[in-house]
């Protein structure tokens, strides 16, 4: 959320974030139908971002995401097996890390900014297990953000795109969050976040990639919450 905010920071100065994330087995994905995938994955996140101030209206922003993926019963469908051969991997690798720039155009009521940032083809894949951590592709992601705040409560709103090369497809990305203040250190939000997929792109994967749904093309999501 932070990386959507309209807000830069002053020159010279720095904010950090750390965060961790986890989706815990799950063996399945949403679709159209749903469909069960081979074996059952943990995907962890353990993330560093940053936003440094140039100027008092430009901010230099870094992310860094370093993945730890588990898939336990994994069958490679790519190979006939007789008996019991399922599987358990894990790899510990760097996502796609990214750098962008923030530049704010007006600072009244409403704040106005622009976003530019390009995630690098840093994420790994490996052949046996079929663990992704990244996109295959580097994404360049153009968004304009706007924010207000009034009293106790603030509102922002981002829409732009993921870019990507490699014969992925783009995604139009559109969202917001609305927060109040509680206490001094505790805020109430909400937010929504859509990545929906433009069906542009034609990249094909292994079988076994294909199979764990990995950071493969075309995936989309509708993301809300408190």
């Amino acid at each position: 959320m932070t990386a959507q905010s309209p807000w830069t920071q002053e020159k010279g100065h720095f904010f950090a974030n750390l965060s961790y994330s986890s989706f815990s087995d799950y063996s399945e994905m949403f679709g159209e139908p749903d469909f069960s995938l081979s074996g059952t994955i943990t995907d962890r996140t353990y993330q560093f971002y940053g936003e440094y101030g140039l100027t008092n209206k430009t901010s230099l922003l870094v992310n860094m995401p370093l993945k730890s993926i588990d898939i336990n019963n994994y069958v490679d469908p790519a190979i006939l097996c007789v008996g019991n051969c399922a599987q358990s991997f894990n790899e510990t690798a760097f996502g796609n890390i990214a750098l962008g720039l923030k530049h704010n155009f007006l600072k009244k009521k409403w704040v106005l900014s622009g976003q530019l940032s390009m995630q690098m083809n840093t994420g790994t894949y490996d052949e046996t297990s079929a663990i992704r951590t990244g996109f295959d592709a580097y994404t360049f992601t153009p968004l304009l953000l706007a924010g207000t705040n009034f009293g106790k409560n603030y509102f922002q709103s981002f829409i732009g795109a993921d870019i990507r090369t490699n014969n992925y497809s783009y995604n139009l990305k559109i969202g917001g969050e609305i927060g109040r203040k509680l206490t001094q250190n505790i805020w109430l939000i909400g937010f929504v976040d859509v990545s929906q997929s433009l069906n542009n792109g034609d990249i094909s994967f292994q079988a076994n990639n294909a199979a764990n749904s990995l950071y493969i093309n075309d995936q989309e999501y509708l993301a809300y919450g408190l």
